[in-house]
Order: structure tokens, then C-alpha cells, then sequence
């Protein structure tokens, strides 16, 4: 039997099975998991091109088949099921308005106190499903202000409020539509400490606006996710790695900060507007003689990237 035949036999075999089990709501499936796996894809595949038995072959395409029919599901379970809530929530979430405020003040409110202490702060958000935000413009160190009814979120600190990390307890997560204000929240960061961010989300969207922020260092890794990112120029220097399953990352950096970006991507759309590629890395034009400058890594999949100049 053919390899392709096999393929598509074991695929469609798995994929309707999952698919029925999901929709008959017989056990609960947990699939978020195979986000973090989707580069064994590849690497069965550049197996299959490799001078090996036929048999072998046969054994790895239908992994490959196994794991591309999770995927799909774990998309369906955590994306399309979903659809009719998400379209109808407003994703720019803000809190500039009397009545947004109020309405926040109704709902969960996360805080820790601002201190004099001059000390780096490292702040980690793990996020598996929503709308988040991020901004400055907090009197407290961190304020996270909620509206998610069936997710438990969760605001830890150490006792010098230098480690500092934000996420939501899984298994709550509930994408039924019968409430368009759950899942969704704003980060409000004080804009005088000096900040290191790990930001970690699974498939969720996120606006996120650095520019009054003092960042030093932004570590990103998203696996089905949308995220619009704003980077400021507060400080001298500000290394953002990004490391992107199948996203679409869209980031925005000031005209007279000079950047470099380093890629390392496989099968991913990108547009860097206002750097040139020197034959190594994409480079801005007045990187040389800007006093501000912007270190960019960026390792995807299945991604799509676009950089703008503001």
C-alpha cells in the first residue's frame, strides 16, 4: 500500500473519530498540549525523505497523520467552537473611560501594591484562551483587572515583589458563548521600575503597548495565537525574542530606534516595513547612529509576521 494512501486513510480514520467524540461531549478533550508539539511535523517528515526502509516510512507518516489530526481538533476545540463568542467580543480592550471603569470595578480586581524599591522586576504571564491587554499607567505595581466569570485567575509575587507572575487555573476555560465578558482582561503596569517580560499564551489573542514601559528584556512564545505588540523607547536597549507556532504576531517599533531583527523561520509570511536585509539579518537604516536601539529574534512555524515603523 502506498504511503499517500496510508496517510489519508489514517488521518481522515482519526480525524472523524476525535471530531465525533468531541461533538457527542463523551469525555472531556484536553488537546491544548499538541500546540507545543507541532515541530515534530516537520521532523517526520524530513524522515520520510531519508533513505530508509519502506516499512519505517510507512510507521512515520502515520504519526505524522496521528498528530495532523489533533492539531486540527485541539484547533477546533479551543478556536471554532468558540467563533460566535469571540467575533462578538471587542478585542481593544481599555480602561480610559468612567464607564469602563466602573464596569471593571463590578468585576475581579488583582493588585500589588508599588514600593520605592528600585530592583528589576520580572513579571511571567502563562495564558492559555482569551483577550488580555497590556499597558503602563498603573499606581500599583501590577493591577489586573477582570471580567472572566468561570476562569480563577492568579496574581503571585515573592516577598520583594521582584518575581512576579500571572495566569488562570485550567479547566475552567468555557467557550459555549454563553457569556461574552469571560476570558478577558487588562494588565495595567506601573512605568517606573526597570521590567523583564516571559510571556507565554496558548491560543489567545493580546494587545500588548510597551511603549511606556522600561523593558529590557521580552521573552514571547505563542503557539495559536493573534497578538499586536507596541515597543517603546524608554531605555537604551531592549532585547524581544519571539518564538511563534501558528500565529500572526504584529509588532510596532519607534522611527528613531535602530533595529535589527535576526529570523529564523519555516514556512512564514513577512513584512518588515523600513529595514533592509543586509545578508545576515534585517537591519534599520540609522541603526548605526540611533541612540535607542532594538534587538528582535524571531523563530516560527506556520507563522505570519509584520513589523511597522510609528
Amino acid at each position: 500500500m502506498k504511503t499517500g494512501t496510508i496517510f489519508w486513510g489514517v488521518f481522515l480514520i482519526t480525524l472523524g473519530i476525535m471530531l465525533l467524540i468531541s461533538s457527542l461531549n463523551s469525555f472531556a478533550l484536553d488537546l491544548e498540549f499538541i500546540f507545543k508539539l507541532w515541530p515534530l511535523i516537520f521532523i517526520f517528515w524530513g524522515l520520510t525523505l531519508l533513505k530508509i526502509s519502506d516499512a519505517i516510512k510507512k510507521i512515520i507518516v502515520i504519526f505524522i497523520s496521528v498528530l495532523l489530526a489533533l492539531f486540527i481538533v485541539a484547533l477546533v476545540n479551543t478556536s471554532v467552537s468558540g467563533v460566535k463568542n469571540i467575533a462578538d467580543w471587542d478585542w481593544d480592550i481599555n480602561v480610559k473611560t468612567d464607564d469602563t471603569k466602573r464596569d471593571y470595578d463590578k468585576s475581579n480586581l488583582l493588585s500589588i501594591p508599588f514600593d520605592s524599591n528600585q530592583i528589576e522586576r520580572n513579571l511571567s504571564l502563562d495564558i492559555g484562551a482569551g483577550s488580555f491587554s497590556i499597558e503602563g499607567g498603573s499606581e500599583n505595581l501590577i493591577e489586573v483587572f477582570s471580567k472572566s466569570k468561570n476562569s480563577q485567575f492568579n496574581l503571585e509575587s515573592d516577598s520583594l515583589h521582584q518575581n512576579i507572575s500571572f495566569s488562570y487555573t485550567e479547566g475552567n476555560i468555557n467557550f459555549d458563548g454563553s457569556d461574552k465578558r469571560m476570558n478577558k482582561a487588562i494588565l495595567k503596569i506601573n512605568e517606573n521600575p526597570l521590567w523583564n517580560f516571559d510571556i507565554k499564551l496558548g491560543a489567545a489573542k493580546m494587545s500588548a503597548d510597551f511603549s511606556r514601559i522600561k523593558s529590557r528584556r521580552i521573552n514571547f512564545e505563542t503557539g495559536a495565537a493573534s497578538s499586536k505588540i507596541k515597543l517603546g523607547e524608554m531605555i537604551d536597549t531592549c532585547d524581544f525574542v519571539i518564538n511563534a507556532g501558528a500565529s500572526s504576531v504584529k509588532l510596532e517599533i519607534p522611527k528613531n530606534s535602530g533595529c535589527i531583527v535576526e529570523t529564523d523561520m519555516a514556512l512564514s509570511s513577512r513584512k518588515f516595513e523600513g529595514l533592509n536585509f543586509d545578508g545576515n539579518n534585517f537591519k534599520s537604516e540609522n541603526y548605526d547612529k540611533a541612540e535607542k536601539k532594538i534587538f528582535i529574534k524571531i523563530k516560527g512555524g506556520v507563522s505570519s509576521f509584520k513589523i511597522t515603523r510609528y
